[in-house]
């Protein structure tokens, strides 16, 4: 019977304990002031607007104006999107980038390059194929084979411009 009441006791004793640390956790999650970079705001189209982040102290009256003489901090910002821009694009292609890839993948990635080309005239890749193994009546690789494939970047802008197709060894 002792030790019955032991395991409930411990048991009990457990739940408190669970209770105490979840009621800690909530309690600092409650009572912390965001950061500046959690206070965003949203225009009234649900857009962000130039004033997105709002600097000020709970406690102070004064307002940051929209005007930031912190033009660095801009450019860094303004440099981040661009660089997400940029990994976003390659992203699409690189998935495919490696040795010894199927035909039925590099055909995947010639599709996405003949949508992207359609879509975005911006950022154009070209397809660069050095092979043996080619269906040349539907211009397309060869399901059954394997191939290389290699990505070339725009030096200035960094968006992928050039995928190499050669056959695998």
């Amino acid at each position: 019977m002792k030790s019955n009441s032991l395991k409930i006791v411990i048991i009990v004793a457990s739940i408190i304990g669970v209770l105490a640390i979840v009621g800690i956790i909530a309690l600092v999650v409650l009572t912390t002031k965001p950061s500046e970079s959690q206070v965003i705001d949203l225009n009234e189209e649900g857009q962000f607007s130039n004033n997105d982040i709002d600097t000020r102290d709970d406690d102070s009256d004064e307002e940051t104006s929209g005007d930031n003489d912190n033009d660095e901090e801009d450019d860094n910002i303004e440099n981040r999107m661009q660089d997400a821009d940029v990994q976003a694009f390659n992203n699409m292609f690189t998935s495919y980038e490696g040795d010894r890839v199927r035909g039925t993948q590099v055909n995947a990635l010639l599709e996405i390059i003949r949508k992207n080309n359609e879509q975005n005239e911006n950022h154009q890749v070209r397809a660069m194929a050095n092979v043996q193994n080619w269906d040349k009546d539907n211009n397309k690789a060869d399901e059954n084979s394997y191939y290389d494939l290699d990505f070339e970047k725009d030096d200035a802008t960094g968006f992928i411009n050039i995928v190499k197709i050669e056959d695998a060894e």
